[in-house]
This record gives structure tokens, C-alpha cells and sequence, in this order.
């Protein structure tokens, strides 16, 4: 019984994540408030690594931006994701296709890190499979995919299962038994949207206190 609860449980894990991927595999790509910014880091980037800089921190070459480069002002996770679609690509200079490769780098570092979360702080992989399945359906994370089109909050919110079950754990006595994959994502997340994670980090330490006062 309890293999097939955990098989059709992964059976609507992989219906989810073939749902999220077919938006990726249509022609072009949808707009949201966050789209255009994005883009513009994107197409920035490429600019900059076509002009043989590197670190790219300034661009010289897009209309408007007076030489400064969208990396100097937003977190850098997602400019190190841009630069590992262009790899992923071969160096293509195809925006549209290295954004889908993002995204999709994005739902699996979501996926991946809500089932281990969901899997060690239950003791159970039916629990990871049906925290995976809320998680990712919940209006906050698809909103910012297909509404906001926000890359960092998408990105900080992947990590956040990792960051928030080690937060939690830190409280208590078993905090030092934390593994390394929760430490990096802890990190992670800080690089992804640094005002959100301390947000985040004051509502679970907050929480905390007052349960054990």
C-alpha cells in the first residue's frame, strides 16, 4: 500500500513538472511585470561577454544605460544562471532559449530541494512527494513565474524548503546535525533575494521564540 501511495504521488510529481515545462516549449515566451528588467540583464550580459568582458559588470553598448551593467544592482544568483545557460547553449546569442533554460534550471532546483526538505524533516518520502506537490502549486510560486516573471524571488523561493527546515532546525538541539546541502542552500538563497531570505529568517526565529516562551 504504501508503494503505491509513493508511485502515484511521483506519478503527479512528474505531471506538475511536465505542466510547468510545456509553457517552456511553446514558441516565444510570456510577459510578466519583471520581464522586461530581466531580459535587459540577460541581453546585457550577452553584450558584455560578446565584447570579451569578463567579470561583466559594465555595459557600453545597450541604448539608455549610461554604461552601467543590470548585474551591479540586483542579486547575482540569476546573472551566474544567465551565464550558465550561454554555456549550456554552446555561446548562442538566443535570449528567448537561454531564459526557458533558466526557468527550467529554476523549477528542478524547486522540485529537487522541496522533496529533500519535505523527506528529512518527516522522516518519509511521501511526505517529501506531497510537500513537493504544495509547493509548487501554491499561488505565491507560480504567481511569480506567470505573473511577476521575477526571477530572484523565483530563484530565493527554489531554495527556501533547504533554508527554512535548516532554520528551524538551528533553533532547537539538533541544529549542528544540519548537512551541507541545507548550508548551501541557506546561502543560496541570500545571493537570490537578500531582503526576502532576512524577512524570512526574522518570521521563523520570531515563530520560534514564541513557542518556546
Amino acid at each position: 500500500m504504501k508503494n503505491k501511495n509513493n508511485f502515484a504521488l511521483i506519478i503527479l510529481n512528474l505531471i506538475i513538472f511536465f505542466i510547468l515545462c510545456y509553457a517552456l516549449l511553446q514558441n516565444g515566451i510570456w510577459r510578466g511585470h519583471d520581464w522586461l528588467a530581466h531580459f535587459q540583464r540577460l541581453i546585457s550580459l550577452n553584450e558584455e561577454l560578446d565584447a570579451q568582458q569578463f567579470p561583466p559588470l559594465f555595459n557600453y553598448w545597450l541604448p539608455g544605460q549610461f554604461g552601467y551593467s543590470w548585474q551591479l544592482f540586483y542579486p547575482p544568483l540569476t546573472s551566474f544562471l544567465f551565464l550558465l545557460a550561454r554555456i549550456i547553449t554552446f555561446n548562442s546569442t538566443d535570449n528567448i532559449l537561454q531564459m526557458k533554460i533558466v526557468l527550467f534550471i529554476i523549477f528542478v532546483i524547486a522540485f529537487i530541494c522541496a522533496f529533500y526538505a519535505g523527506k528529512r524533516e518527516h522522516n518519509s518520502s511521501a511526505a517529501g512527494y506531497l510537500c513537493t506537490i504544495l509547493f509548487i502549486t501554491s499561488g505565491y510560486f507560480l504567481t511569480n513565474i506567470f505573473i511577476r516573471f521575477a526571477l530572484g524571488e523565483m530563484l530565493a523561493m527554489a531554495f527556501m524548503p533547504c533554508s527554512s527546515e535548516d532554520a528551524v532546525r538551528c533553533w532547537g538541539p539538533q541544529g549542528y546535525l544540519a548537512d551541507t546541502l541545507q548550508r548551501v542552500g541557506n546561502c543560496l538563497v541570500q545571493y537570490a533575494q537578500p531582503d526576502r531570505y532576512r524577512y524570512f529568517l526574522f518570521t521563523v526565529f520570531y515563530n520560534q521564540y514564541q513557542k518556546a516562551h
